[in-house]
């Protein structure tokens, strides 16, 4: 019989010589192979919004190349909620819904257990089997002492994965808020040229000159205000100055900002107490999202329904992708080739739940995007 003991000891002296997560999984599954035969050997973790599942598994695993699924209904959703093992014996009778997503891929049968550092639930440790019925299925408490002896190393890894990550959306964003900065720097100083020229202009020339002047220097004022705020937001010192506020005046305003979008106003008296400067970020941050990703004309409606004074942007684009409503809201995340600095609609969820409300995305059925959010109605 396998020395189990010997197996754990040597796991433990691979995870001091491994370079990182997949290398340790690359030298941890030949050893468990001794034991019983494994076709996957594989961790799980997720980021702080809990939208997608991050792989990494070891070389010559099967679905080697699957990288990332949606959190929601998978199995580390399930170990995460419960927090103990998920055995599937024949993933053709499943349990969560990613086991028929496991079964195309050629898994037949698995066991999943929880790895937790200091407390704290850090990540799934999984072996699977091409067969039904593994042996790894009776094997629940051994896996749960490899999955002890590896924590350390997996939990120290993963920090250093978010840093990582976290360093590399921060040098992103400075690249986008300076493309983003030229821009409106750019159309201020050439019609302040302009207008400061020798030759002088007509009034209506000038009055329109002002007017893209006062707009650009608005929208670096924009641009600043949602840094400003992000940063407050993670500081947990945002500032919110309360008073009585109309959701219609707020979208009307807002809609002023974009002269070249086309727009249908539902707008209805929907009054909250609110800060009407917060909410104006909001919105504005809205109707950025669709001048970007959307296309016109952009419908927007207010109005009140029971206890909530509501708002919905909408247009009349492609609509959002199954995969992009689940992170739509989370901090970095972009919806497509033309870049944003990824804070925008997540400083849109912050202020509105700082507000009491609530935010949610889909497509309407006649299509077109469509975000919605709720407030508590002023009385």
């Amino acid at each position: 019989m396998t020395d189990r003991a010997e197996i754990l000891l040597q796991i433990a002296a691979s995870a001091a010589e491994s370079r990182d997560l997949r290398d340790l999984l690359t030298l941890a599954r030949p050893l468990m192979a001794e034991l019983h035969p494994l076709d996957r050997l594989a961790i799980a973790h997720t980021d702080a919004g809990r939208a997608r599942v991050h792989y990494v598994a070891a070389e010559g695993s099967v679905a080697e190349g699957i990288e990332s699924d949606l959190y929601k209904g998978s199995h580390l959703e399930w170990v995460h909620e419960n927090r103990r093992a998920l055995i599937q014996r024949d993933a053709q009778r499943p349990i969560v819904p990613f086991d028929e997503r496991a079964h195309s891929r050629g898994i037949a049968s698995y066991v999943v257990v929880p790895v937790v550092a200091a407390g704290d639930f850090v990540s799934t440790l999984s072996v699977a089997s091409q067969e039904p019925g593994s042996p790894w299925c009776d094997e629940v408490e051994f896996l749960q002492l490899v999955a002890g002896q590896l924590a350390g190393t997996i939990a120290a890894d993963l920090r250093f994965l978010a840093a990582t990550e976290a360093n590399r959306h921060k040098d992103e964003v400075l690249a986008v808020l300076a493309h983003e900065m030229r821009s409106p720097l750019t159309t201020i100083v050439g019609f302040a040229g302009l207008i400061s020229g020798p030759n002088p202009l007509p009034d209506s020339i000038r009055a329109e000159a002002m007017e893209v002047i006062g707009r650009s220097a608005r929208r670096l004022s924009f641009l600043i205000d949602d840094l400003t705020a992000a940063s407050a937001v993670e500081k947990g010192t945002l500032r919110i100055d309360v008073c009585d506020v109309d959701l219609a005046d707020i979208a009307r305003k807002a809609a002023s900002e974009f002269p070249d979008l086309e727009f249908v106003d539902r707008a209805a008296p929907a009054p909250v107490k609110a800060d009407a400067d917060r909410l104006l970020q909001v919105v504005v941050n809205l109707l950025a999202n669709v001048r970007r990703y959307g296309k016109p004309p952009v419908e927007l409606t207010t109005n009140v329904e029971g206890d909530h004074s509501l708002m919905s942007v909408a247009d009349a684009g492609p609509g959002f992708r199954p995969e992009i409503v689940e992170r739509l809201f989370q901090k970095y995340a972009t919806l497509g080739s033309s870049r944003g600095t990824g804070i925008g609609l997540w400083l849109v969820r912050q202020i509105v739940e700082v507000h009491g409300g609530t935010v949610s995305a889909g497509n309407r059925a006649e299509g077109g995007a469509e975000i919605r959010i709720a407030l508590p109605a002023a009385r």
